[in-house]
């Protein structure tokens, strides 16, 4: 779905400064409003809007802005360009590069003006290093505008007059000629296909216009103070082309001449109708996107991939990548560890192989990369993603639970269901930055031994997390070396080709001679793009390299500091907050916050005195700024929006220790008043202030206002709506101030996140039910918030009804087959096993809320079940189908390759199935068909042992024969049992002081509605 409308507005400067103001002040407001309403975002991009011509004496700017259309055109399908076009042609830059076959022809046109042609030679000079071979407009360094203008003029004329002999097509020629609104027009409208759907043009007359000086600056004027025919001449070309290529959505309004000027009268129409038509292709394209989440988290990740491979090619040499496809071709047991050093190329090579293995027949991919989305960034969030992909890969249930244990759990739980002839293959780059919620690096979620089927691959740098994986017991290590001298030659001439640029042998031999001291290929890629900006004649004196990788960072950020490029203060506070942020930031969230850093703006104002006063950040500054980090940035795709962040961790780190450092905590609180200012819910839930703003306000210190947040019944709801419980839960983890209520509030979340993954709706109910009697101040200004925020009926329970934080309840857990007959416990209080609705039973994990294993075997409504006193067995019955064909060997387990199989036990237990405590079924009547029971193992691999047929009337309940001898079962009788209840609850014994009183009594279970 297009989530961001990036909009790049074409027009002339000083004649439409009226329309363009209007535009940005009652429009685009406007249009960002009603976007944000939608869950979308919107974005003008206006290079001539709030600075003057001083930020182009570096000459860049028709590439600046040809870059910016690029990327509306590549981010936004419509709308993703304006016209605004009146009664003048505009500005006609020179061009600022000229193959040398053409310069060469341009001098040859002016062999009769040696004046001009001297003009020329003495503004460009030879670049070799350009493939093909270029002359370049040479920077105008300290000339004022009024110094550089005519020169500009007489140069452009030159050029022209010598370039009207070349053998060209005369869209090349356009480049000698036309104005700086005509090539974006070019690029925007009549170069791309459908124009008409993604284009919206407004073309002003004015009535009345003088054909004389006075009418300037709303018409061209000559070097002799004349109107300029021949832009007249190209402007009326230009407009009757767009009239042709636009007939049905070009806008067209009239202004009259006065002494003062055109009038406004026509701008509130003119303010109307573009609205209206932007909005309209808004809404259209709102309404054909669809969103999956889950689908675009997938897509996301090998899109990342598709980057780094683009971005870096076959950078490993292919014997480690034949060990690597080698492991996933064989029946291993253990993971695969692939490790280096830091900047050696992991990722990439990650990303190799996933893509090899994708094409691979019979082979599933569930390819991460940590910190690439959002979802990424956690432990929790990751496997709940590969979790709920697994599923649906292998058409299981697409729920999944809430929990950091249940989510491990369920992850190897699902990937034991890989079918039969199919493999899996789990990929996921950067384990040492993986966050479990209780510290970087843990590394329980990986199983001491993998399923059958299933291979996995994982990636670290050197640190504690690496040490805990070469410490498993068995586990399989590939170790990438630094790359040679000769490789990283080849490598840095692709790199330089794709550029279309060379080096001069000795510019190459500098490169390579500081990339063989480390040898890693990210020391080689910024190398790169350094040396890609060097000309052939640069002085071997400016083409020095510092010879490690932070060394080289360093002076890429001091060298885009300095005054004549960005500004240190620009430069430093965007990295900075790049780093500070969780996610990364999108485009628009960086440019307020840096409009909003009274440091970067007055810094602009000394730079650029004569720009007009303006409170944000103009987008001409910036975009020079990400042209030149374009190179060191990655667009990721999460929370919804498209995100800067850095495209490595080692230049992440660099920016951290030189950027943000000691003001680090200034930075997270300016983010945090950015994020704090955003409405959560604005028409749909705001995902990034939701995302953001607890993780910023405990980076910065703000421990009560996370406090605040995190007892805030409006941003509960709309985090819980828009992203479930778990990202919600996790918030509670950060460092807080140490309140009381804080932790009764997330332990009874956590508690009844089965209840509120299912319905949201249920929070306010749940936690009046809960936290009524407590006598917390946050968590009572919250309930009051609740009863007068909520604008729909709900339930709202005048007295503490379930069980509070602290008492017996252990879990509510949610089960995946249906409403609950029964519930046995395993001896030792760990396990429950539930008898399900659709035949199932499920095995869960009480401590962490996860299913453990499902059993399957029985075909219908599975009434009762009990487990041995050994808690190694456990037997299950329910009526079977009547004329239900079973295999001979009697065993009723599926017949799909991804169930539990029989094992053919001759292991014997009742031939009839008894009546037992532990059912609490209500009784039915009885109908025709024989009743089965199934026995079955509980270890790791648990299978049906044995399936027995007996009487015509349906289970109720299965004892084992020690419990019938004792007159005992492993657990109290399960009570509240109802039809339809989907839910079983587990519980602390308790003395009489019943639900007020903490024990560690062991856990009892009990199926119904919640408590």
């Amino acid at each position: 779905m297009t989530r961001l409308f990036r909009l790049f507005v074409s027009s002339t400067f000083e004649d439409l400064q009226m329309e363009r103001e209007a535009l940005h002040t009652r429009v685009f407001p406007e249009l960002a409003e009603l976007c944000l309403k939608r869950g979308a975002r919107f974005q003008p991009i206006d290079l001539r809007w709030g600075v003057s011509e001083e930020a182009g004496r570096d000459q860049r700017t028709m590439q600046i802005c040809f870059e910016e259309i690029a990327r509306c055109q590549r981010q936004t399908r419509r709308p993703n360009f304006l016209v605004l076009l009146g009664d003048r042609y505009g500005w006609r830059p020179v061009p600022t590069s000229i193959p040398a076959d053409e310069f060469a022809a341009i001098l040859d046109g002016l062999v009769d003006q040696p004046a001009d042609r001297r003009l020329v030679e003495r503004w460009y000079h030879g670049d070799d290093n350009a493939v093909p071979p270029t002359h370049v407009l040479r920077p105008r360094a300290s000339l004022e505008g009024e110094q550089w203008l005519p020169i500009e003029r007489q140069l452009h004329e030159a050029l022209r007059t010598g370039a009207a002999g070349l053998p060209v097509e005369p869209a090349r020629r356009l480049r000698y000629e036309a104005s700086a609104t005509h090539l974006e027009i070019e690029r925007g409208v009549f170069s791309v296909p459908d124009a008409a759907e993604h284009v919206v043009c407004a073309l002003r007359s004015i009535d009345g216009l003088p054909a004389d000086s006075s009418a300037a600056p709303f018409v061209d004027m000559g070097r002799d103070g004349q109107p300029d025919e021949d832009a007249r001449r190209r402007l009326a070309e230009l407009r009757g082309q767009l009239r042709r290529r636009l007939p049905d959505t070009l806008l067209e309004y009239r202004a009259t001449w006065s002494a003062a000027g055109p009038t406004t009268d026509h701008l509130d129409d003119l303010c109307a109708a573009v609205q209206a038509r932007l909005w309209s292709l808004i809404e259209s394209e709102l309404a054909e996107a669809s969103v999956d989440a889950p689908a675009e988290e997938v897509a996301a990740h090998w899109s990342f991939a598709e980057t780094r491979i683009a971005s870096a090619g076959d950078e490993r040499p292919g014997e480690d990548g034949d060990t690597v496809l080698g492991y996933f071709a064989g029946d291993r047991t253990a993971p695969l560890i692939v490790t280096g050093a830091g900047g050696v190329g992991k990722t990439t090579f990650a990303a190799q192989v996933a893509r090899r293995l994708r094409s691979y027949p019979n082979t599933d991919v569930f390819l991460r990369f940590v910190g690439a989305t959002a979802d990424s960034a956690s432990a929790p969030t990751l496997l709940g993603g590969l979790a709920r992909e697994v599923g649906s890969r292998y058409e299981l249930d697409e729920s999944i639970p809430a929990g950091y244990g249940a989510l491990v759990s369920e992850l190897w739980s699902r990937l034991e269901s890989v079918p039969e002839g199919r493999r899996a293959a789990v990929i996921v780059d950067g384990v040492d930055l993986l966050g479990t919620g209780r510290g970087i690096g843990e590394l329980d979620w990986l199983p001491a031994r993998l399923p059958p089927r299933v291979g996995v691959l994982v990636t670290a740098a050197p640190g504690p997390t690496r040490d805990l994986l070469l410490a498993l017991p068995e586990r399989e290590v590939v170790e990438l070396a630094p790359l040679t001298r000769q490789h990283g030659g080849a490598i840095l001439d692709r790199w330089l080709a794709e550029r279309g640029r060379t080096l001069r042998l000795h510019q190459r031999d500098q490169v390579l001679d500081r990339f063989a001291v480390s040898g890693l290929p990210f020391y080689l890629r910024v190398a790169m793009e350094e040396a890609a900006r060097w000309e052939s004649d640069r002085p071997p004196g400016k083409t020095r390299l510092e010879a490690d990788v932070a060394g080289i960072v360093r002076a890429l950020i001091g060298r885009l500091s300095d005054g004549a490029e960005h500004g240190a203060v620009l430069v430093t506070r965007t990295l900075a907050y790049l780093t500070c942020a969780k996610s990364g930031l999108a485009e628009d969230e960086l440019l307020a916050v840096l409009a909003a850093d009274d440091a970067v703006m007055a810094e602009l104002r000394r730079r650029f005195p004569r720009s007009p006063s303006t409170q944000d950040l103009p987008v001409a500054v910036w975009s020079r700024l990400l042209s030149d980090l374009a190179p060191y940035l990655a667009e990721r795709r999460a929370d919804g929006a498209q995100l800067l962040g850095f495209f490595h961790r080692l230049f992440k780190e660099v920016v951290d220790e030189d950027c943000a450092g000691a003001e680090r905590r200034q930075r997270h609180d300016q983010l945090a008043r950015y994020f704090s200012a955003r409405p959560l819910d604005p028409g749909v839930p705001n995902v990034r202030a939701l995302t953001e703003l607890p993780y910023q306000l405990a980076a910065a210190g703000r421990e009560r206002d996370l406090v605040a947040t995190l007892t805030d019944f409006a941003f509960l709801e709309a985090k819980l709506r828009a992203l479930g419980p778990q990202p919600l839960l996790d918030d509670y983890t950060l460092p807080h101030a140490p309140e009381r209520g804080l932790v009764d509030l997330a332990e009874v979340l956590e508690r009844v996140s089965a209840v509120l993954a299912e319905r949201p709706a249920e929070l306010a109910s749940q936690l009046q039910a809960r936290l009524l009697d407590l006598d917390d101040e946050p968590v009572r200004a919250l309930l009051g918030r609740a009863r007068r925020e909520m604008r729909r009926p709900w339930l709202r329970p005048l007295t503490r009804s379930l069980s509070p934080p602290g008492g017996p309840l252990i879990r509510t857990i949610s089960t995946r087959g249906g409403s609950v007959s029964a519930v046995a416990l395993t001896p030792d209080g760990r396990r429950a096993l539930a008898a399900c609705r659709d035949g199932r039973i499920e095995v869960w994990d009480i401590e962490h809320g996860a299913l453990a294993r499902t059993l399957y075997g029985h075909g219908v409504f599975a009434r009762c079940v009990a487990v041995a006193p050994d808690g190694h067995r456990a037997v299950s019955g329910a009526r079977a189908r009547p004329n239900r064909t079973r295999r001979s060997c009697g065993c009723g387990t599926s017949t799909r390759a991804d169930r539990s199989r029989c094992s053919r036990d001759t292991t014997t237990t009742s031939a009839r199935s008894r009546c037992c405590p532990t059912g609490g079924g209500r009784s039915r009547r009885p109908t025709t068909g024989p009743c089965v029971s199934g026995t079955w193992t509980t270890g790791t691999r648990s299978t049906c042992c044995a399936a027995m047929r007996g009487t015509s009337r349906r289970s109720r309940s299965a004892p084992t024969a020690a419990s019938r001898r004792r007159g005992q079962t492993t657990a109290p009788s399960a009570s509240g049992i109802s039809s339809g209840a989907r839910r079983f609850e587990c519980w602390r014994r308790t003395t009489r002081c019943g639900l007020r009183r903490r024990t560690r009594s062991p856990p009892v279970a009990s199926s119904g509605s919640p408590r």
